[in-house]
């Protein structure tokens, strides 16, 4: 995998470790790699895996289980709703 850049102001949830995004060169997906464990551990996730899946909305994913939309911004902590 190739990296393209670390994404400033996205940070890993519970240390708040470096978030990066990179390419799969076989593929050619963008992919989410997140670091926990004081760097010790690695998660990548594609990223198009996870707007499809916001993309789907409340009816296909559940809204019940999120207590918000996930296709709304303002719904979002970090925006200042809670």
């Amino acid at each position: 995998m190739g990296k393209i850049c670390e994404m400033k102001g996205v940070r890993e949830w519970s240390e708040k470790e470096t978030v990066e995004l990179w390419r799969d060169e076989e593929s050619g997906r963008l992919v989410i790699r997140a670091y926990s464990e004081c760097g010790n551990s690695i998660v990548h996730v594609d990223l198009w895996d996870i707007l499809d899946w916001c993309r789907a909305g409340p009816k296909e994913q559940g809204k019940g289980d999120f207590g918000a939309d996930p296709t709304s911004v303002t719904d979002s902590p970090r925006h200042g709703v809670s």
